[in-house]
């Protein structure tokens, strides 16, 4: 009898956290730069763009964005858009690197920033070579569904040489410490191709290294509007959603790109990147 009525005990307490296929994390992640509102006669003005940066989220439909390049007006502009969202970024209006998140789906925890450079604490810092500062955000988050925590990173790397290559083993050493603790999933422009030192040293390190969600996809597709549909070298990407420190499975991954009116234009010298996880 007593052997009975441990085992509903065990069977009940099993019961009530659930199996761990019914822990796992199912997410859809982005991340995009699209472009700093600024003239530039090889794009639209932002009050033409915006429709076409809205359209992209909204097709995709993710639950989190890494933004790179926005100014905070194009911010808070895709805020009104999108209510179901969050903005995290610097509190001084600095959003370079801004993160959205579904605030039904997440609580949002501690949010911490330090900056690509020799002194990565002090605000706006240079010294990698870079002609403008950069920084990298985090924000804890907990899937309140699911009931479990996990780190989103966003950066944007500089695009002047060799800052990219300096700031590629400062960005491992501050994640391998998190990776140790929670699952990191990470976004960002990185200015980084496959090709290049930077790259290699984000993803094939002697020690800890990042997975690329687009290595861990089954295919990959392309969403496009354009015809004939357009050549794309996945060598070449410089945007990546890099994963750490989980047991990490990517279902679908896409890039979009798609031209948008009144010029046929895309809306961004980006294109849009999104990745289905499990976790």
């Amino acid at each position: 009898m007593r052997h009975i009525v441990v085992w509903l005990l065990v069977s009940a307490l099993a019961g009530g956290c659930g199996s761990e296929e019914e822990k796992k994390i199912e997410l859809r992640v982005m991340t995009y730069n699209i472009l700093v509102d600024l003239d530039n006669p090889d794009y639209d003005d932002w009050t033409d763009r915006r429709a076409g940066i809205v359209d992209t989220i909204n097709r995709h439909d993710p639950d989190l964005i890494g933004l790179q390049e926005p100014v905070q007006g194009q911010v808070d502009d895709l805020l009104e858009s999108f209510p179901e969202y969050g903005a995290v970024h610097h509190q001084a209006g600095f959003t370079d690197a801004t993160i959205l998140y579904r605030t039904a789906r997440f609580s949002k925890g501690k949010v911490n920033i330090y900056w690509l450079s020799p002194t990565p604490e002090e605000e706006y810092s240079l010294g990698f070579g870079n002609i403008m500062p950069r920084m990298v955000i985090r924000v804890d988050l907990r899937d309140v569904a699911a009931g479990r925590s996990f780190y989103f990173i966003n950066t944007h790397f500089d695009n002047t040489a060799p800052s990219q290559d300096k700031s590629a083993p400062l960005f491992l050493e501050r994640t391998e410490p998190l990776a140790g603790k929670l699952p990191v999933v990470i976004t960002g422009d990185f200015n980084s191709n496959l090709n290049s030192t930077a790259y290699d040293s984000l993803t094939s390190g002697a020690g800890f290294s990042l997975k690329n969600s687009f290595d861990l996809a089954p295919e990959w597709s392309m969403d496009t509007n354009v015809d004939p549909r357009p050549d794309y070298d996945t060598d070449r990407r410089i945007d990546h959603i890099f994963l750490a420190g989980g047991d990490f499975a990517c279902d679908w991954w896409v890039v979009d790109i798609t031209t948008y009116p009144p010029n046929d234009r895309y809306p961004s010298d980006h294109f849009a990147m999104a990745a289905d996880l499990r976790f």
